[in-house]
């Protein structure tokens, strides 16, 4: 009986595949800029360059280059390449420091450029920070740009934000004095990243999602801990915290326009200690902080200065948070008066309607807060 060859499996691999592909024998959808196996696994996506006549291949057919494009973050430009940056990322790079940074760095005093050019410089020496950067700019084009591919953008801003957060954690554990810098920096874009996440997708408990903002806050605060008298020498830092003083130093007020704040003090009188003199804490703070948000004439400025309420949370206050306490809830509330004046702060926006939404939702079953809920509607309404 003759034999019968078997018939040949068909080539399954693609020709035109990415690099890392390739490298791992998987087949590639050859999808640009950013593969579909690419983007699964939290990678860079980088492509062989082809040429034709014309180019260095003599003979006029196609020739693969085996290098990608590469750049070269030092200073010196003949030195060994070290990362690639593909052209999608160097788009996202340029995103940020002509739109996302033209908001924050207009409304800084100082003529140096902190997020447009101070920021960038560390990204580019710390790629995992600039995997921050660049997720934080897909975010928001893909949430400020019309006629633009928002589900890649937003597969983009996983991707990069996965690698960064990777990194991040490793540095975390393994801290230093290199590493200080773009670690704080990393977590203030985090913040920023995980609030205006919930423009994309509604959080279940609003009161939650912004505790776990709170929390990264508090945990710049605890990172640089050991560093934070290098980091203050730094240039960038201290221009991010200009304007900003230590809120107890500031004295109360006679004739007090904030003093719906204060009179928050009133139900804390029904607390229990120590729960009690932990609120207590919590709203002189708030008060404060409104206090001092109205001297500053800067909006960037301010928005720093308001910031320092959460990052000065005591864990106590923040436990209270996290249990739905009435009176940690209705000081939330009253907090998002302090966001909702932050016109220009893109990665806030929705947020104080979202919080007073939230707040009153959980209150609903007690009457006796009912009326405390009306002082930060009505100003929040004249800011919207």
């Amino acid at each position: 009986m003759q034999n019968i060859p078997a018939k040949r499996k068909p080539h399954s691999k693609s020709r035109r595949g990415c690099l890392q592909c390739k490298q791992r024998h998987t087949k590639c959808n050859e999808v640009h800029p950013r593969c579909a196996n690419c983007i699964r696994l939290s990678i860079d996506c980088t492509w062989r360059v082809q040429y034709r006549n014309g180019s260095p291949a003599s003979n006029g057919s196609v020739q693969d280059i085996s290098q990608p494009l590469q750049y070269w973050p030092s200073s010196h430009p003949h030195d060994i390449p070290t990362s690639t940056l593909p052209l999608e990322d160097m788009r996202l790079l340029h995103h940020w420091t002509t739109r996302v940074t033209s908001i924050h760095d207009a409304n800084l005093d100082s003529p140096f450029r902190l997020w447009g050019v101070g920021a960038v410089e560390v990204a580019l020496d710390h790629p995992f920070f600039l995997h921050g950067l660049l997720a934080t700019s897909a975010l928001h084009k893909s949430l400020e740009v019309t006629l633009v591919n928002r589900t890649g953008l937003l597969a983009q801003a996983d991707a990069h934000m996965s690698i960064a957060l990777t990194e991040y954690i490793r540095n975390l554990e393994q801290p230093s004095e290199e590493t200080a810098l773009p670690i704080f920096l990393l977590a203030a874009t985090l913040f920023a990243y995980n609030m205006a996440s919930a423009r994309i997708e509604e959080p279940d408990s609003p009161i939650d999602a912004v505790l776990h903002c709170f929390r990264l806050l508090r945990g710049i605060r605890e990172v640089s801990g050991a560093q934070w008298r290098q980091l203050t020498n730094s240039t960038i830092v201290r221009d991010l915290l200009s304007g900003v003083t230590d809120v107890n130093e500031i004295p109360f007020s006679s004739n007090e326009k904030f003093q719906p704040v204060l009179d928050l003090l009133q139900l804390t009188a029904q607390l229990d200690a120590p729960e009690r003199d932990i609120c207590t804490q919590a709203i002189e703070n708030l008060h404060r902080t409104f206090l001092k948000t109205d001297t500053s004439s800067n909006e960037m400025h301010a928005i720093n200065i308001f910031m320092t309420w959460p990052a000065q949370m005591s864990d106590g206050f923040l436990t209270l948070i996290q249990d739905h306490n009435p009176v940690a809830v209705l000081a939330v509330a009253y907090f998002s008066v302090l966001m909702a004046r932050a016109r220009s702060a893109w990665w806030l926006r929705g947020w104080p309607e979202r919080i007073i939404t939230a707040s009153m939702r959980l209150l609903e079953a007690e009457q006796r807060f009912h009326e405390w809920f009306r002082w930060p509607k009505e100003q929040i309404s004249t800011f919207s």
